[in-house]
């Protein structure tokens, strides 16, 4: 399976730019890995919320799939601001 366009977008950003020291570049990577962790939860509570309403058997209610399905935008939320917290410095001096 090809990467997906926002990891293609994250390791251009990170290899366009020098190496930050190994704990930043740690840091960075666990706000990537964590910010697609989340953007998988959304799409799973999201995809099984609208077979909810499709009328299909999918074993959670539907207040649960989409109370799912808001933490991990949150989380999301968290990540990227987290993420552009850390790139913006180096965006801004190159």
């Amino acid at each position: 399976m090809p990467p997906s366009p926002d990891a293609a977008l994250f390791a251009a950003l990170v290899n366009s730019r020098p190496s930050p020291p190994r704990d930043e570049a740690a840091e960075l990577a666990d706000l990537v890995l964590r910010l697609a962790s989340a953007v998988r939860q959304t799409t799973v509570a999201l995809r099984e919320a609208s077979a909810c309403l499709a009328g299909e058997e999918v074993g959670t209610s539907l207040a649960e799939l989409l109370a799912r399905a808001e933490a991990a935008s949150l989380d999301q939320a968290n990540c990227t601001t987290a993420l552009i917290r850390h790139l913006a410095p180096r965006l801004a001096a190159a």
